[in-house]
């Protein structure tokens, strides 16, 4: 498993059609709450030994005029703030990042030529992307946005690394009020905990505390959005938002500003039930279709399921995801599975994601 091709030549002719790489990107961004935020997190992680391997960080920035626009960047660029419905009459920066040969997250995986190479690259960016979690979460920083829109694949080494911070969160922020304000900023929460979901709607419809039905409503939305839940038996549906509204009863009547301090007490469990989230719509089509049930992946399908759970302290921290992860690979020595691994059925899988 350690010895896998490098498969770098599969992907030369993307590679060729974006061979006139500068030596840095640069994108316009609004200066507003989010853009100083990723200003913020990008220098602390800037502080962390040989950041550039694993997070895509601004490399600098200036301020720049609205008539300045068209000189500056390409056409492109202003088109996409304009479809965002972002004004040209706000404040602007042209923010840089260094240059590199990226793939996008289900790009890279979609375009994997053998299922061996496809259940390894699972293992091997899940097992990657852990670690890179913890060393922010050791350093005090929530990614908090982990989506595979987040997450690109360094076309050399095939490694991924982590990119857009601007809803990054300091874990040791003392200020509540702004953590509150960066999540109310979020316009997609279905790959986010209960926790985020709650905070959410304490702070959008302005409640003062949190009633049974209040939280039924809720639940009710957060299982309807997890999209993931449809690869589960309806019974195991009703069962996870049973646990959903259990694990909130606890704060009925109490004070939003309570509740809210409480469930931020969580926020380092965020993106382990993130990434999570992720891998865990991955996992189940990968054993379904090449029908690996038995063997690591299922394992592996029982570890990442038990980090979406409702109940914030049922989760796995971080440091215990990669622990029972890497002891997987003492509890299965045997790895044939994956020499009876169809290739045939690769365009199936690629179908269902």
């Amino acid at each position: 498993m350690n010895n896998v091709e490098n498969i770098e030549l599969f992907f030369s002719r993307e590679k060729e059609e974006d061979n006139n790489l500068k030596e840095e990107r640069n994108k316009i961004k609004p200066k507003n709450e989010l853009f100083l935020n990723e200003i913020e997190i990008s220098e602390k992680i800037k502080k962390i030994p040989d950041y550039l391997n694993y997070f895509d960080v601004f490399t600098d920035y200036s301020n720049m005029v609205f008539g300045e626009l068209n000189e500056i960047t390409d056409l492109n660029e202003i088109t996409k703030l304009r479809d965002n419905n972002v004004s040209l009459d706000e404040k602007f920066a042209i923010v840089n990042y260094k240059s590199g040969f990226y793939i996008d997250f289900y790009n890279f995986f979609l375009n994997l030529p053998t299922p061996k190479l496809f259940v390894f690259h699972i293992i091997d960016s899940f097992s990657y992307l852990i670690k890179l979690l913890l060393i922010l979460n050791t350093n005090n920083i929530c990614f908090l946005n982990l989506s595979a829109e987040n997450i690109v694949f360094n076309g050399i080494s095939l490694k991924p690394l982590l990119h857009n911070f601007e809803y990054g969160l300091y874990i040791k922020h003392t200020n509540v009020d702004y953590l509150c304000q960066i999540i109310n900023k979020l316009d997609d929460l279905s790959d986010k905990p209960l926790d985020i979901h709650v905070i959410f709607y304490l702070i959008r419809n302005n409640e003062r505390t949190l009633s049974y039905s209040i939280i039924t409503e809720i639940c009710d939305n957060y299982v309807k959005n997890l999209q993931v839940l449809d690869l589960f038996s309806q019974k195991h549906k009703d069962n996870f938002k049973n646990e959903c509204i259990e694990s909130l009863k606890k704060f009925i009547n109490k004070p939003k500003t309570e509740i809210i301090n409480e469930l931020l007490t969580f926020m380092s469990s965020w993106d382990n039930y993130c990434i999570s989230i992720l891998f865990l719509h991955i996992v189940i089509n990968t054993i379904q279709t090449f029908s690996l049930k038995d063997t690591f992946m299922n394992k592996f399908l029982v570890l990442i399921n038990k980090n979406i759970h409702p109940d914030f302290k049922q989760r796995e921290s971080l440091q215990g995801t990669i622990a029972h992860f890497d002891g997987l690979f003492e509890e299965f020595s045997d790895w044939s599975f994956i020499n009876s691994i169809s290739d045939e059925k690769m365009e199936l899988l690629v179908d269902l994601l």
